[in-house]
């Protein structure tokens, strides 16, 4: 329960309360109700408001005063009125009559104060003045006073939702109900001779009960005087007949929030913004301008003095970097020796100084400080005009880079981003979508190593990104990463105060999973207080207190679900009342009555595919165990099944499951994709290529992925023609390196070079960094070479940038040894006219050896590779070549031992 060091402190609804009502009273009594001398016919009233019901309800007749008992007793003895008393005794009366009439005349002038409708009250509610209707307890102490008692029920969950509901109503009404005495009891009485006994009947009415002061903050009382109505008839139409009642919680339905409770960012800081840098006002923009301008001057008195040597093209790579390196020593020594490089300095010299005015605020020299702040000064000086200088550079070189010099001298981190942007103009993309691309391309072929360093780079490129690091997070769950996608999903939130209910939901969700249950209250309670509606925060509300061991809470947001749902159908409330979460989702029930188990079974699935969907495994299993009829929805809970044992990697039940789903339905097109992801997954090819192709025959449509996953199953079982028909589709439907790539492979070993080579470059073009690719393209320039050198060269190029990358595929490696050896052991003198040198060849073999071929294998290949370049010179070779030939082979085959 703590966050950042602090206890978390939330503010949590009311789950059940006890209620309670007393009724003081009904007055203001119509004539009818009146209790009359004779009384033939007796009446018993009774109450009902929210579950609550109060019988035993009758008729009390105006209290006599002491004087009016005392006079009613004297009457009945027939005592004559007493003679009037003389001397002090009379005077005696005579004062106390004096001050009950000033008594009265005070009265009377408090009165006044009083609004009509207050003196209404107190004059109906006297009961020395007026009869009324009384709900007393037993055995009252004064049997001339009654007393009330109060009645209490406990209410909880659905009946404190309809409660609520009242509330949101501002209140409900209470049903009054005059009913006769049972037949019985009236058999007991004796009529009365000469009246004729009336027929009785009961008659109801209703009173609207003002509920909206207990939607204030910590409000548990209250004193209502309600006016009754007539349902049937209209005898109440002109009386004032009212009940007075008293309304009481045990809790207030609406706590007063704690001040220090926990909020969002309590938990997650928001970053503050980034500082904003003035920039320098004029220093830079001299300092840039004059570096734009010695790199134009520079680079065309390059080229102007070496203009004829940069025509040439007739020499070999190697030599025409040599002869680079040395125009290059040749002109920094003339510009150093000529004195420009001076001219130019004193340029800078000016601009220089104005930033350093800038930039330090002081004009002062440096004589007075310690060498360490001179070198901090210096450092830091250093540092911000190279940038500076770097930027300028860059600009320069994309605006005249027509007649600048073959390879203008660029920092390392410049040139890549010059290259970048020349990729992203040739294929439309942006280099922060590209690494997005490639990231997700490294998780399909699962390498996560690189998955996750594209995804950082993105990170880095972009930090105040929301999307960046929400992807980032996604990647972690597919992963089944929570630390991580808890990690990336907190960048998320802290970026900005503004929120979305997605957000929301997926940290609190991650804490959820992570068994952080206060925290993500935190977040649930968020999204409710904005949309006190949300299905689905209600329904991992109940999951959260679970956790808790919070039963009532967790039955209360249980029965607001299920209220919502009753609403949303039309079981509650005068009429449907659309709920948004509840719009798209079939809900089984029996129309007309109320919700059933598969009501409760079809919200709890779709929470499991909102968690499914987000890849949050653990809490899917868990609303899968909360489904009770499963028997009912067989097919779907097992198909979500599976899918929860899919993204938590466990393939093997998956595949379990799957086939329970295609047992019940055998065209179950997604269950059959399911099945064949979990078998390519798990290595099992054959069983994989069958169900894909049973998924695209039945579903009559087919993703990219699906197509790339059957077009790789081909590839490894040879079946070139197939996997360039899959491939071919894929490239037109969607940009993906992949799938260039595999259209490349295809086409390269069906020796359609031409196309092999476009496909390649294209792949290589989308991702550089792919070493399979590199080595595929060193094995086409060598089945393009006829005669050597041929495209050797290129070959030289492509095979060394696989071997930078790490290739790990020893079969492509095996064959361009082969290939290697076919033409550069039997036609020509070899590259470097050196006959039968296997230098290179046995480089090739033992790297092929290192990434897993069998030695065996391997030493076998080569032999016979050897052994075939004997055969193919058809004994045109002399024994001498034949015992060199010979020699290699066995160099090469010791090589690999």
């Amino acid at each position: 329960m703590e966050a950042s060091g602090k206890k978390i402190i939330i503010d949590e609804p009311v789950a059940q309360a006890e209620f309670e009502i007393e009724i003081l009273g009904c007055y203001s009594l119509p004539e009818a109700w009146k209790p009359g001398e004779n009384e033939t016919q007796e009446y018993t009233y009774q109450v009902s408001f929210l579950g609550i019901q109060v019988n035993n309800g009758r008729t009390r007749k105006r209290e006599l005063t002491e004087e009016e008992i005392k006079a009613a007793e004297e009457a009945k003895k027939g005592k004559k009125e007493p003679p009037k008393k003389k001397g002090p005794e009379a005077e005696a009366e005579l004062l106390e009559e004096k001050k009950k009439n000033e008594e009265l005349t005070r009265r009377g002038s408090q009165s006044s104060r009083y609004d009509d409708e207050t003196l209404f009250f107190m004059t109906k509610e006297d009961i020395y003045k007026h009869p009324c209707i009384t709900w007393e307890a037993e055995n009252p102490s004064d049997a001339r006073q009654f007393k009330t008692y109060p009645v209490s029920i406990q209410i909880e969950e659905m009946k404190l939702l309809e409660l609520l509901d009242c509330l949101e109503d501002s209140g409900a009404y209470l049903d009054f109900a005059r009913v006769p005495k049972t037949v019985e009891e009236e058999s007991k009485k004796k009529p009365v001779k000469g009246k004729q006994q009336e027929e009785a009947k009961s008659s109801y009415y209703k009173a609207w009960i003002n509920l909206s002061p207990f939607k204030e903050y910590g409000i548990v009382e209250q004193h209502l005087r309600v006016k009754l109505e007539d349902i049937e008839g209209d005898e109440l139409s002109h009386t004032k007949t009212y009940l007075s009642i008293k309304l009481k919680f045990s809790t207030a339905l609406f706590p007063a929030p704690s001040l220090n409770s926990t909020k969002p960012q309590d938990i997650i800081p928001i970053k503050p913004p980034p500082p904003k840098f003035l920039p320098s006002k004029d220093g830079t923009h001299d300092f840039q301008r004059q570096i734009k301008l010695a790199c134009r001057a520079i680079s065309a008195e390059y080229h102007n003095t070496y203009a004829e040597q940069l025509s040439e093209t007739g020499h070999s790579l190697q030599r025409q970097k040599e002869l680079k390196e040395i125009r290059r020593d040749e002109f920094l020594y003339y510009f150093n020796t000529s004195g420009k490089s001076q001219i130019l300095k004193n340029k800078l010299r000016k601009s220089v100084v104005k930033i350093c005015r800038e930039k330090y605020k002081s004009v002062n020299s440096l004589k007075g400080l310690s060498f360490s702040e001179k070198d901090k000064i210096y450092s830091e000086l250093y540092a911000y005009l190279l940038s500076r200088m770097q930027e300028s550079i860059a600009e320069i070189s994309q605006e005249k880079r027509e007649i600048l010099h073959e390879e203008p001298i660029l920092p390392a981190n410049l040139a890549e981003k010059e290259k970048q942007d020349d990729i992203a103009d040739i294929l439309g993309e942006s280099y922060e979508a590209k690494l997005l691309r490639l990231a997700l391309e490294c998780e399909f072929k699962n390498d996560q190593i690189k998955a996750c360093k594209y995804l950082t780079e993105r990170t880095e490129k972009n930090p105040l990104s929301k999307q960046v690091w929400l992807d980032f997070t996604k990647y972690m769950l597919r992963q089944y990463n929570l630390p991580g996608a808890e990690k990336y999903m907190s960048e998320v939130i802290s970026l900005s105060e503004d929120w979305t209910k997605e957000e929301y939901m997926l940290i609190a969700c991650v804490y959820l999973s992570r068994k952080k249950y206060y925290e993500a209250l935190v977040y649930f309670n968020s999204i409710i207080a904005r949309d006190p509606e949300d299905i689905l925060v209600i329904l991992l509300l109940s999951i959260n207190y679970s956790f808790l061991n919070k039963g009532p809470l967790e039955k209360y947001f249980l029965a607001k679900a299920k209220r919502l749902c009753m609403k949303h159908l039309g079981l509650a409330g005068p009429k449907n009342k659309q709920i948004e979460g509840l719009n798209e989702i079939l809900l089984r029930y029996d129309e007309g009555k109320a919700l059933t188990q598969d009501t409760l079974d079809d919200l709890n699935f779709t929470l499991v595919v909102y968690l499914i969907n987000e890849k949050l495994c653990d809490l899917a299993r868990l609303c899968l165990s909360r489904i009770v009829n499963k028997e009912s929805s067989s097919i779907k809970f097992l198909y979500y099944s599976a899918e929860v044992e899919y993204w938590s990697h466990q393939y093997d039940q998956a595949i379990i499951y799957l086939d329970e789903v295609l047992k019940l339905e055998p065209r179950h097109h997604l269950a059959l994709t399911l099945k064949a992801d979990s078998c390519f997954n798990s290595n099992n090819f054959d069983e994989a290529q069958e169900c894909y192709l049973k998924s695209i025959r039945y579903s009559k449509s087919s993703s990219s992925n699906l197509l790339i996953k059957l077009g790789n199953i081909y590839l490894k079982k040879s079946a070139w023609a197939g996997a360039k028909l899959l491939f071919s589709k894929c490239c037109e439907e969607q940009t993906n390196s992949i799938a260039w790539e595999g259209l490349g492979i295809a086409c390269l070993n069906l020796s359609e070079l031409d196309i092999a080579e476009q496909a390649l470059t294209h792949a290589n073009l989308m991702n550089d960094e792919n070493p399979y690719v590199w080595a595929s393209l060193a094995y086409l320039c060598l089945k393009q070479t006829q005669e050597p050198p041929g495209r050797y060269y290129q070959f030289r190029q492509c095979l060394t940038q696989a071997f930078r990358l790490g290739i790990k595929d020893p079969h492509i490696l095996r064959n361009i040894g082969n290939e290697y050896t076919r033409k550069f052991f039997l036609n020509g003198t070899g590259p470097n006219s050196q006959r039968l040198d296997v230098s290179e060849v046995k480089i090739i073999y033992i790297q092929a050896k290192m990434c897993g071929a069998d030695e065996e294998e391997l030493r076998g290949n080569i032999e016979r590779e050897f052994e075939s370049i004997k055969d193919l010179g058809n004994n045109r070779l002399d024994q001498n070549l034949i015992d060199k030939i010979e020699s290699a082979k066995i160099e090469v085959v010791n090589a690999v031992r």
